[in-house]
């Protein structure tokens, strides 16, 4: 390679500009002649690319992306005049190893290692490498294009205008490249080719005008298409996490469902055992007590009456401490009345004497609508996070024999009339409100299927509001 048949002349007037302006002023007059004298441009990419294919992975891109063929081309005139200088030095020729001084200089020149003068030029080439692999990556897609535009194509041959653009739109959408693609593609491209008479066009003609077009163009690069596949395993992942998470929160509520029903029936069972208990009974109609302290009216502190209290304390979170939970105590000692004070505390009845157990404080251990919301309570953090209270619109009150009264209320998000049960306290209200004709709406909890709260009734006749707009603000807030 000689320095004479090489020049630095195929890139813009700016780039030129902005590389010599780079120099270090420590470079020699020599060194930047040397280097002007190479013809390191565009011209000179193109004569470094070869016909490649995917299976060689195109590896005359890589090397120009890396900058190996430029350094190699500094290398090679740098050791040629290197040679000429110690041909015409004169006296002995040492020791000289034109691989090793090769490798040394491309070594010491490694243009991950060093900012000079050549720097804009490696930037450039390394451009111009990325615009190619891209061209390339694109081009590959050909039969892609053909089976979509078979696809489209109602005889399997012309699409017009407006479906050849809904075929790359498509494209576009299927590569996840979201808009990159369909955007560098002017609308006029394929105008001129399109027969006035036949407003149609086949693929081979598509492809001619598409292929000229790109190979002239810096339409995508290679790295759209591998952030657009990052973005699409990455949707992917994130869909099967949310589908995890769904199943996580179904089997949540299924275990706080099943848990519940099982408080549900054993507070059923004990407050059925308890009205037929003729100690109990004593307690809730003759003005018996359960008291550490002999009274008239003590009632034993041992026995079947007392296993019912303590199963019952359980139930409601106040265990006695000291036993096994699953082992049975039918005695009324410290640790009983200790479990029993808890109790009182936390959800007993205001001025209830906490040291016996009487009407008052027996008749609130067996409320079974204080019960369900001390187990709503529980889990009532869980439930909000998970959307799982919300407000329906009750519709009419069914009355019958049963002991649990309920409603029926339309749920707006199913559109489906699902019937509740409603406290015994909130009954009069329901049929006052019904019997005014205005939208009733009540908070539900679904796992439950219990009334939990009535929306308060607005002065819609005022101009306010009415319960409606407080339905559709409750809906949305829950969403």
């Amino acid at each position: 390679v000689c320095s004479s048949d090489l020049a630095w002349d195929g890139l813009p007037q700016h780039w030129q500009t902005t590389r010599l302006q780079s120099m270090p002023r420590s470079a020699s007059r020599v060194q930047i002649q040397a280097f002007n004298d190479l013809r390191l441009d565009g011209n000179f990419f193109q004569q470094m690319l070869v016909s490649s294919d995917e299976e060689h992975e195109d590896f005359d891109v890589y090397l120009m992306e890396k900058n190996v063929m430029p350094l190699l081309l500094q290398g090679l005139d740098a050791l040629s005049r290197h040679v000429s200088k110690l041909a015409t030095s004169g006296g002995a020729m040492k020791p000289f190893n034109p691989l090793t001084w090769l490798a040394q200089f491309l070594l010491r020149n490694h243009p991950s290692h060093i900012r000079d003068h050549r720097t804009p030029m490696y930037n450039q080439l390394r451009e111009l490498a990325l615009a190619e692999r891209g061209r390339r990556t694109l081009l590959r897609q050909n039969y892609t294009f053909e089976d979509a535009w078979r696809a489209m194509a109602k005889d399997g041959e012309h699409l017009g205008m407006d479906e050849i653009f809904t075929m790359l739109k498509g494209m576009d959408d299927a590569w996840n490249l979201e808009g990159q693609f369909i955007r560098k593609v002017p609308t006029n491209l394929f105008q001129q080719a399109i027969s006035p008479k036949q407003k149609k066009m086949k693929f081979e003609e598509f492809w001619t005008i598409f292929q000229a077009f790109v190979l002239q163009n810096d339409v995508l690069r290679a790295s759209a298409f591998e952030e657009a596949h990052a973005r699409k395993l990455r949707a992917e992942r994130e869909a099967q996490l949310a589908s995890l998470e769904a199943q996580k929160r179904e089997q949540a509520l299924a275990e706080v469902m099943q848990h519940r029903r099982s408080m549900e029936e054993q507070f059923e069972t004990l407050s059925a055992d308890v009205y037929i208990s003729s100690e109990l009974s004593r307690i809730m109609s003759k003005g018996g007590v359960i008291s550490l302290e002999d009274t008239d009216n003590s009632l034993p502190l041992q026995g079947e009456h007392i296993l019912l209290i303590i199963l019952l304390l359980q139930v409601w979170g106040c265990p006695v401490d000291g036993i096994d939970p699953t082992a049975s105590q039918d005695e009324w000692d410290d640790c009983a009345a200790d479990a029993w004070r808890r109790w009182v505390k936390e959800h007993g009845p205001k001025d209830a004497n906490p040291h016996v157990v009487d009407s008052v404080s027996l008749n609130a251990l067996m409320d079974r609508d204080a019960f369900q919301a001390y187990l709503m309570g529980r889990q009532d953090g869980a439930l909000d996070e998970d959307g799982e209270r919300h407000v329906v619109e009750v519709k009419r009150l069914l009355e019958d024999d049963d002991l649990e009264i309920r409603v029926e209320a339309l749920d707006d998000a199913s559109q489906q009339l699902i019937q509740f049960a409603i406290p015994q306290n909130q009954v009069e209200e329901v049929r006052r409100r019904l019997g005014l004709g205005r939208p009733l709406l009540a908070q539900v909890d679904l796992v439950s299927q219990r009334i939990t709260e009535l929306v308060p009734a607005t002065t819609a006749a005022k101009g306010g509001t009415d319960d409606s707009d407080v339905l559709m603000a409750g809906l949305s807030t829950s969403t």
